[in-house]
């Protein structure tokens, strides 16, 4: 490199070359640093240098048109091994961009940590004044288009930035497992996903420390699950579960269970949760439990687990799973009473509006029907993702009204919901449908 005075700023040029075949591999940026304190200058370039070196490791995955500062880069790093710390995780990447204001990959990280905690005003925000490094940075400008699609309920196009973004780097455990779950939650294509699961090998993956590992465990099962390979799900879980107890792991495993008539294991299952795990997490279990029994339509066995979730519970302290489980026995006079307490504390909830309302009209009581779903139009705002008017669609599929719950199934998946373990045609609302051809062309509507 070189250095030179310009007024009272030393400017310090730097690259690296090859000697043997007299090749430039990289030139950096001038730094510039004032006269009387050279050693400023020799910092930046160290970080600059270094940043870059790290970053050649593995270049298909830099996102970086110029290195990262290392430090900036230590952080991210940090930031990326404490994923599951949700609060240490954020503060390692505001260090990073603070490090590094240029740090393209640590921001759009960031906007995707509120986006996942549905702070989707924030993560709007964020993404907007994100700029790619320079307009020829394809695969920034495509990350940011992935985003942008996401947070305007445009699934479609999420899928097709996220399969191009793939492309870019499959064997990249982040990106893979993004791309399973756009495919499957966003697009409700689990055909799919067997490809994306089976291309990164997982056989010396430590689920320990994995969180990606296991959230691609977890988007494989309910995969297999829409597939009806009910067997494959057990095989492929049954291991899991005894190298994490982290119960979203358990969800896809469950269903299987219910819908393979395998009642013996899922009750081993649940006393193993009930040894190993809280309270909350047995009656979140044992209400997920009865709803699949429902969608089997075991109306008994069903009613013997959503018994477990009242066991469990106590009226003194309502909860949103006593609220369903008394719902879904159709004990509608005490599901009242709880739902108007639990939405005293969160009175925009869509779930719980929802099944007031159906509560109150299964009761007779058509005032208060009215006036709840009343409540629930006055809640739509930005960012809801169709959330209102899947509430309304299961109110009318739960009071006999197929033309209507099926129009705001609609508008609902039009207006970016997500195919999940509970929505949709894993929703007991809707069980009677499954064979109509409009809730199939809902189940396919951005194919």
């Amino acid at each position: 490199g070189n250095y030179y005075l310009k007024d009272d700023k030393l400017l310090f040029q730097c690259s690296i070359t090859d000697g043997d075949y007299d090749k430039t591999l990289i030139s950096f940026d001038p730094v510039s640093c004032d006269r009387q304190n050279p050693l400023e200058c020799v910092e930046a370039l160290k970080q600059v240098i270094l940043g870059f070196l790290i970053t050649e490791v593995n270049p298909e995955l830099n996102l970086q048109e110029t290195p990262p500062r290392f430090e900036a880069y230590e952080y991210f790093i940090n930031a990326k091994a404490n994923i599951a710390n949700d609060q240490v995780y954020l503060d390692l990447l505001n260090k990073a961009i603070e490090a590094d204001s240029t740090y393209f990959e640590a921001k759009v990280d960031r906007a995707l940590y509120y986006y996942n905690a549905r702070e989707f005003r924030i993560a709007d925000s964020l993404i907007g004044r994100i700029v790619p490094n320079s307009i020829n940075s394809t695969r920034q400008i495509n990350l940011l288009n992935q985003n942008k699609a996401l947070l305007n309920g445009n699934n479609k196009k999420a899928y097709t930035y996220i399969q191009q973004e793939y492309n870019y780097a499959p064997f990249h455990l982040e990106t893979n497992s993004g791309a399973m779950v756009v495919t499957l939650q966003y697009v409700n294509k689990p055909e799919k996903i067997d490809s994306l699961f089976n291309f990164i090998p997982m056989e010396k993956m430590n689920l320990e420390t994995c969180t990606f590992c296991k959230f691609r465990y977890y988007i494989q099962g309910l995969a297999l699950n829409e597939l009806k390979q009910y067997n494959k799900t057990q095989q492929l879980l049954a291991p899991v579960i005894e190298q994490s107890e982290d119960y979203y792991l358990k969800i896809p495993l469950i269903a299987a269970l219910v819908r393979s008539g395998n009642f013996a294991k899922l009750d081993d299952l649940l006393n193993r949760i009930h040894l190993t795990a809280d309270g909350a997490t047995l009656s979140a279990a044992s209400l997920f439990a009865g709803k699949e029994c429902l969608l089997k339509g075991d109306t008994e066995k069903a009613s013997l687990y959503f018994d477990k979730v009242l066991a469990n519970e106590s009226l003194e302290i309502p909860t949103v799973e006593m609220a369903s489980a008394y719902y879904y026995k159709k004990d509608f006079d005490t599901a009242v009473s709880i739902l108007e307490k639990l939405l005293t504390d969160d009175p925009e909830n869509h779930s719980l509006l929802s099944k007031l309302a159906v509560s109150y009209a299964k009761i007779g009581n058509q005032e208060k029907s009215d006036d709840t779903l009343r409540r629930l139009e006055k809640s739509r705002s930005d960012y809801q993702y169709g959330s209102v008017d899947y509430a309304y669609a299961q109110f009318f599929a739960a009071t006999g009204n197929k033309d209507k719950a099926l129009q705001h199934l609609l508008l609902s998946i039009a207006n970016g919901n997500s195919y999940t373990p509970n929505t949709y045609q894993n929703d007991p609302h809707f069980k009677a449908y499954h064979d109509n051809q409009a809730f199939k062309n809902i189940l396919t509507f951005w194919h």
